[in-house]
C-alpha cells in the first residue's frame, strides 16, 4: 500500500506540470477581421534572387472574390513591402467545391486554382499560372475546364498568355480538338481579377460544349448522348 501511495503522489506531481487549457483565447480586433478570412496559405520559393520563401495567401475579400497576396519571408529583414496585392484575383464561393487553392508547378511557377463543383449541372475549374518576370508577377497562363455533369460532356482549353499558343479539346458525342495562336499579352497579376473574360479559344470550346449538349437534350436518342460514344 505504501508503494501505491507513492505512485499516486508521483503521478499527481507530473499531472500538475501539464498546463491547463486556456479557455479565454481571443484575437485582437485586427486579427479577428483578417485571419478567419484566410482560405489557403503556402510558403513557396518563387523568386530565386530573394532569400527564403514567399508567403502566398488567398483571403476572402467579398461575396464572390478572393485576394491574392504574396509577402516576402518574414525572416528577410531587407524586405518588408508586399510583393503582390491582387484584389478579387479569383472567384470564391461560400460552400465546399467553390474554394480557390494554391499549388506550385515543377518549374517553380505559382498556380492559383478556382472552381465550382459545389452545386448544379455545370462545373468548372480554372488554373491561373503566375510567374515572376522582370521584377513583377504576371499571369503567364490559363487552363479552363468545363463539365456538363448531366451528360458527362467536357471541354478544356490551355492558353499560354505570354506567347499566345493555345490548345482546346471538347469531349461530347463528337470529339473536337483544335490549336492555334492568338496575340500574346502580358497581364500584371496585380491588375487581374475574376471578372476578366476568358480568351477567345476558351469561349469557343465552351460554346461547342453547350451546342452539343443542347443537341442531345433535343434528340437524346442520337449516338453518344447516353454515354455510349
Amino acid at each position: 500500500m505504501r508503494r501505491v501511495g507513492q505512485a499516486v503522489r508521483g503521478a499527481s506531481f507530473w499531472l500538475a506540470l501539464i498546463p491547463a487549457p486556456v479557455f479565454a483565447q481571443t484575437l485582437t480586433e485586427a486579427e479577428a477581421a483578417t485571419l478567419p478570412r484566410i482560405i489557403d496559405h503556402q510558403c513557396l520559393e518563387l523568386i530565386e534572387d530573394i532569400n527564403g520563401c514567399e508567403n502566398v495567401l488567398l483571403i476572402k475579400n467579398s461575396d464572390v472574390g478572393a485576394d491574392l497576396i504574396i509577402l516576402p519571408d518574414y525572416r528577410n529583414t531587407d524586405m518588408t513591402a508586399p510583393l503582390l496585392v491582387a484584389r478579387d484575383f479569383v472567384w470564391a464561393g461560400d460552400i465546399w467545391g467553390q474554394w480557390p487553392s494554391i499549388s506550385q508547378r515543377d518549374n517553380g511557377s505559382l498556380v492559383i486554382t478556382s472552381e465550382q463543383f459545389g452545386i448544379g449541372r455545370d462545373a468548372w475549374t480554372q488554373d491561373l499560372t503566375v510567374a515572376w518576370r522582370d521584377g513583377v508577377f504576371v499571369v503567364a497562363g490559363l487552363t479552363y475546364s468545363d463539365v456538363d455533369r448531366l451528360l458527362a460532356f467536357t471541354s478544356s482549353c490551355d492558353v499560354n498568355l505570354l506567347n499566345g499558343r493555345w490548345e482546346t479539346t471538347v469531349g461530347t458525342f463528337a470529339d473536337h480538338a483544335n490549336s492555334g495562336k492568338i496575340p500574346p499579352e502580358s497581364v500584371a497579376a496585380a491588375d487581374w481579377t475574376y471578372q476578366f473574360m476568358l480568351p477567345e479559344p476558351c469561349l469557343e470550346a465552351r460554346a461547342q460544349l453547350a451546342l452539343d449538349a443542347d443537341a442531345c437534350i433535343a434528340e437524346p436518342a442520337q449516338s453518344g448522348c447516353n454515354g455510349d460514344n
